[in-house]
């Protein structure tokens, strides 16, 4: 039937394909997990983020999925205190049409 009595994705009570695990997995980032992100560093948006900030689109769903663009800021440390930031990693999308800049988690983002 193509169900794994293991594999449950979302309800645990509802069976998924293969076919769904496969597709999720390939949703994820590939980086190796030692590797630190860096101010400076090139990295690509990974996961399906949604910003309502994007110009031009102004308070319309914009999915930045795939965007490229580079580190410019780190603000999880403040005056050589580390804080609680949700997305501390500062990117600067410079190759878009309209500049703009956004916060990312660590997992939302790939270095190239």
């Amino acid at each position: 039937m193509g169900f794994s009595q293991s594999a449950f994705i979302g309800n645990p009570l509802k069976p998924v394909q293969r076919s769904e695990i496969q597709r999720a997995k390939k949703r994820t980032c590939m980086r190796p997990m030692s590797m630190a992100l860096e101010v400076g560093q090139k990295v690509r948006v990974c996961k399906s983020v949604i910003m309502y900030h994007y110009p031009g689109k102004r308070n319309e769903p914009m999915d930045v999925q795939g965007l490229e663009g580079v580190i410019t800021k780190d603000v999880s440390h403040r005056d050589g205190v580390e804080v609680s930031a949700t997305c501390p990693y500062v990117v600067s999308f410079d190759e878009t049409p309209k500049k703009f800049i956004a916060h990312f988690e660590e997992s939302e983002l790939e270095v190239l």
